[in-house]
């Protein structure tokens, strides 16, 4: 009967040191934000995990395209690019829609964000849900009219296509 306690005391300190393990996994996984990714809820389902790249990467590739940050507060966005899972979506859309190619004048990427707000019916402050993303149909045209509205008067492009220019 002993040899029997004996391999029951190993078993429960094998579980024991299984669960603290899980727990240490699972307080890392929550500090690195992986947990929602792993364990996903509701309209979380369609998450898909977002690649690690570097705003500043981000932001150069943006620059190329002839896409700045913002016209008022690049802090502001670079925070967005690095906190907001939204923006760097955004930016790699946009960057998407444009290989290989550059606007033909330069674009605030907030500006873009909230033309895309315009085109989803959503308030400016509010967040844009994973679910609400429709990546290039309204996005070319909120590129567009952001490029539009910085245009003065008299301008021939009547859509995405006319501005969006191969690079040389």
């Amino acid at each position: 009967m002993t040899e029997q306690n004996s391999k029951n005391k190993d078993y429960l300190k094998t579980l024991i040191i299984v669960a603290i393990i899980g727990a240490v996994a699972a307080v890392i996984g929550d500090a690195l934000g992986i947990i929602p990714y792993l364990f996903p809820k509701g309209s979380d389902v369609v998450r898909i995990p977002p690649e690690i790249i570097s705003p500043s990467l981000l932001e150069k590739d943006l620059s190329d395209a002839n896409i700045y940050l913002s016209d008022t507060d690049e802090n502001r966005v670079r925070r967005f690019l690095r906190d907001d899972p939204a923006y760097p979506q955004l930016a790699k859309d946009c960057l998407e829609l444009l290989k290989g190619k550059r606007l033909s004048s330069g674009v605030p990427l907030d500006d873009i964000n909230g033309k895309y707000k315009e085109q989803l019916g959503l308030p400016s402050n509010k967040y844009i849900e994973a679910g609400q993303y429709d990546r290039f149909g309204k996005l070319k045209k909120a590129i567009f009219n952001a490029w539009a509205e910085k245009q003065k008067a008299g301008y021939w492009q009547k859509s995405f296509k006319d501005i969006a220019l191969p690079r040389t």
